[in-house]
């Protein structure tokens, strides 16, 4: 990412527990969990795209902690249509706990 921030490397006197995640980092688990989420589903997943990704961190990750991500499908958008066929169209939410603590809230994926 060109982040070479020291909060990921050594941490500082700001974070007593260490180096923390980057964002990106964070980001690109929790969209390797909503398309396994897809997948998982049954899902013909041969023409998946994704279209939008919006995401909100709420807190920092300190590196070697677990994450659990919370995915939903919002019912209001399971299909489209598009140029004469009917393509199955998914608006994922979710949510992302450390612990008990909400580090990405607000999730969105298209």
């Amino acid at each position: 990412s060109g982040d070479y921030n020291k909060i990921h490397v050594e941490g500082n006197d700001l974070l007593p527990d260490g180096p923390i995640l980057h964002g990106l980092c964070t980001l690109g688990i929790v969209t390797n969990a909503c398309l396994q989420y897809l997948e998982d589903s049954s899902t013909d997943c041969s023409y998946l795209r994704v279209k939008c990704l919006s995401v909100r961190f709420t807190a920092p990750v300190q590196i070697g902690s677990s994450l659990t991500v919370s995915i939903w499908v919002d019912e209001r958008f399971q299909y489209t249509q598009r140029k004469k066929s009917v393509r199955e169209r998914f608006i994922l939410e979710f949510r992302v706990h450390c612990g008990k603590t909400i580090v990405v809230d607000g999730g969105c994926m298209e």
